[in-house]
């Protein structure tokens, strides 16, 4: 009895081990038979892998037919090989646009916040993939573990091309989904050529006419105008005085004075227009460069900005048919910060918004490229002081 008894224990305890350790397998992530060999980095989920790929020894060495022929039948391992390159494919891709946002920040410590990112990354899709094809998801793990007897021929092979491709695949769909710039839009008036003061002091005149004949008290200089109005044309101007003194002109009457304006402001710029500091080398440069196209894009009338660059010895950069003024070349004039212009100019120029880039100096302007779906550079230069160019820059950066 006592033997029959500890027989029954015995028994009785295999049994309550052998659901145990049933239980504990249940529990456990089971790769893939194809994703256990001994290359493989999830061997530490299963007990007993299924060892597909043994070693290389000398037998095996000495029979190269049999080497490299064993495996390509194997289905399972062109679904590993396929695995990978998803994987490989999608981790690259979402690696390069973590990056590229990355950098949009403009901070110094990009790379380590890119390569903290990464390590997330690649520990993500090593638990993905691993259970279907290993985890290797990346050509120098599989290709080190070719070369020490880890990972056989045929499913190396393949998993190197499908991580390739992959690879290939996440760059071109990164490279097509971010545009190349090609063309470079700047606005003329105190971006190219320092003409905002001297225009704002020409049409100044004009603008104290119309008050005094609506009866306004309010006297305006050229300096005036150009803190109220910079970035807007003399039509911009005329609105804004009837906006704020709640007076109207008929359109006879504002075509009028745009047209005095004009003859006056051409005038004073071909006598006195001076190119903005080190701009026309600058120009000189991006021109023999011949990597980016150079086009003009003004609110000013198409006349005086052409006068304007003619003067300072511009014009030989932009192609006569490249100079876009939104107060001349729209079948309606307007003014920024009015995209309408800048959307012109690229259906002219054939490119795409995102393939240009434009340069501004003026919130207007920034606000007529950003709403254009056009990457803005602003520029304070022509700003006088180190404090009113700090100002400005803060004033583009939160107009886009």
């Amino acid at each position: 009895m006592p033997f029959a008894i500890e027989g029954l224990e015995r028994a009785s305890t295999g049994g309550t081990q052998t659901q145990r350790e049933s239980s504990e397998t249940e529990n456990h992530r089971v790769p893939s038979k194809s994703a256990q060999f001994r290359g493989s980095l999830v061997l530490n989920y299963v007990e007993k892998p299924h060892d597909q790929e043994p070693p290389l020894n000398k037998a095996r060495v000495s029979e190269w037919a049999t080497y490299f022929k064993d495996g390509w039948d194997d289905v399972g391992v062109w679904k590993s090989a396929f695995i990978e390159m998803v994987a490989t494919g999608l981790l690259c891709y979402l690696s390069g646009l973590i990056g590229t946002t990355i950098m949009n920040f403009n901070t110094k410590q990009a790379p380590a916040f890119a390569a903290v990112a990464d390590v997330f990354l690649l520990t993500l899709f090593i638990f993905a993939g691993g259970p279907g094809s290993g985890g290797h998801v990346n050509q120098t793990i599989t290709f080190s573990t070719m070369i020490t007897g880890l990972t056989g021929f045929c499913r190396g092979v393949l998993y190197l091309c499908g991580q390739t491709v992959g690879s290939i695949a996440a760059g071109g769909v990164l490279r097509g989904g971010t545009l190349q710039i090609t063309q470079l839009l700047f606005d003329c008036d105190n971006t190219l050529v320092l003409s905002e003061e001297l225009a704002f002091e020409a049409c100044a005149e004009l603008s104290n006419e119309i008050c005094e004949k609506q009866g306004i008290p309010d006297r305006y200089t050229g300096a005036d105008l150009m803190n109220t109005f910079v970035g807007q044309n003399f039509r911009g101007v005329v609105t804004g005085l009837q906006t704020k003194y709640g007076f109207t002109l008929s359109p006879a009457e504002v075509d009028s004075y745009v047209s005095r304006e004009l003859g006056k402001v051409i005038e004073t710029l071909e006598a006195k227009a001076e190119p903005c500091v080190n701009c026309t080398p600058v120009l000189q440069q991006l021109y023999d460069s011949q990597k980016y196209g150079l086009a003009v894009v003004s609110s000013s009338a198409l006349s005086r900005v052409q006068a304007s660059v003619k003067k300072v010895g511009q014009d030989k950069f932009f192609p006569p048919d490249h100079i876009f003024s939104a107060a001349t070349s729209l079948p309606v004039p307007t003014t920024k910060p009015d995209p309408a212009i800048y959307l012109h100019a690229c259906k002219v120029i054939g490119k795409d918004p995102g393939e240009c880039v434009a340069v501004e100096d003026s919130k207007s302007g920034t606000l007529s490229a950003v709403r254009a779906g056009i990457p803005t550079i602003g520029y304070v230069g022509s700003y006088g002081g180190v404090i009113k160019q700090k100002e400005m820059a803060e004033v583009l950066k939160e107009a886009g």
